[in-house]
């Protein structure tokens, strides 16, 4: 976020299935909106917005997670606030700013506890799930084109990790 007037990520977790990213646009739009004068025009205050699937090849398991570029910052956070634990067809989100994480990054430190509650070790855990496929589902105008290069590099760390 640069100042008051840059732009934020917003990430959208737990979407439901049947989401656009017309809709999904529409929807933050209106949330937005019901903070702010009339004479404010909301509508490009949207730049992009992108909806990504991603399917664990464990379980199978598939994700729907929405990205959204807003700008100015302000709205942006405001967004958050607003949307946080609210439902989209039926269904409750998770609203938060988008942080991108490295895939090089270090396994975060989890420690354990007795029964007494004391700390005894520290185990390592890795911070992302192993392997995953991340596609782009829909968006409105592919600014978040660029994930696709993520993906990659994830994938060639999960083959280095399971040699």
């Amino acid at each position: 976020m640069r100042g008051k007037s840059g732009s934020v990520v917003v990430f959208l977790g737990g979407l439901p299935p049947r989401v656009t990213a017309k809709g999904l646009k529409a929807f933050v739009s209106d949330a937005i909106e019901a903070d702010c004068p009339r004479w404010f025009r909301i509508g490009s205050s949207i730049c992009d917005c992108s909806i990504l699937r991603i399917t664990d090849l464990n379980t199978g398991g598939i994700e729907l997670h929405g990205l959204l570029e807003i700008r100015p910052a302000v709205l942006a956070m405001r967004a958050i606030e607003r949307l946080n634990g609210t439902s989209l067809l039926g269904k409750p989100i998770v609203a938060r700013r988008y942080r991108q994480r490295s895939p090089m990054s270090t396994p975060r430190q989890a420690t354990e506890t007795d029964d007494a509650g004391q700390s005894v070790g520290v185990a390592l855990v890795e911070r992302r799930r192993s392997n995953l496929k991340i596609e782009l589902a829909d968006s409105e105008q592919g600014f978040f084109d660029a994930l696709s290069g993520l993906q990659r590099l994830w994938a060639k760390r999960s083959l280095s990790a399971a040699s």
